[in-house]
């Protein structure tokens, strides 16, 4: 699925988390994405998950176009039921990063064989308990870890080959969807 942005595209951004902020971020910053900080609705990523609150708090203005929503998070499940009249300004993409976004790093690291024949451990536990590495859900983590941009994106480009069936569901898209070529 390929998202149809230019650079007038309004962006909705909306980040699960703390490790999902710092990764837009970085790549934000280092103009990778197929959108820029100047896109963005409100000129900031999102918090607010729930669609009544987000259209509520971002959508009671007119726009030009399609707000493009891109809602990054783990959950292939979670309901993000708009409105009937906030559904006709926007399109919405679940940005999947599942189990979680800390698969990025079990990538970089080279253990995602490993990880996946753990049973019922998160990414995150993972991360933290098994490869030793100073894991923390903190966006100053993030940023020394893919201190080198290209690691992050070819973690994210790994991921994608790795995921691309479990995400192929109407409206799921990877991180590397998001990248520009």
């Amino acid at each position: 699925m390929s998202l149809d942005l230019n650079s007038n595209s309004i962006v909705a951004c909306i980040v699960e988390g703390k490790a999902e902020t710092a990764v837009i971020e970085l790549l934000l910053k280092n103009d990778l994405l197929l959108f820029k900080e100047d896109n963005l609705l409100s000129g900031e990523l999102i918090k607010e998950r729930k669609a009544e609150k987000f259209a509520e708090k971002y959508l009671g203005k007119r726009f030009d176009s399609k707000v493009i929503v891109l809602r990054i998070l783990d959950s292939r499940s979670e309901n993000f039921n708009l409105k009937k009249i906030y559904q006709s300004k926007c399109i919405v993409y679940n940005v999947i990063t599942a189990p979680e976004i800390e698969i990025l790093i079990i990538i970089n690291e080279h253990q995602y064989e490993r990880f996946k024949k753990t049973k019922n451990m998160k990414a995150s536990s993972f991360c933290s308990q098994v490869l030793n590495i100073g894991y923390k859900k903190t966006k100053e983590y993030w940023e020394s870890y893919f201190s080198d941009i290209n690691d992050l994106v070819a973690a994210i480009k790994e991921y994608d080959r790795l995921s691309k069936k479990s995400n192929s569901k109407k409206g799921n898209i990877n991180i590397n969807d998001l990248l520009v070529s």
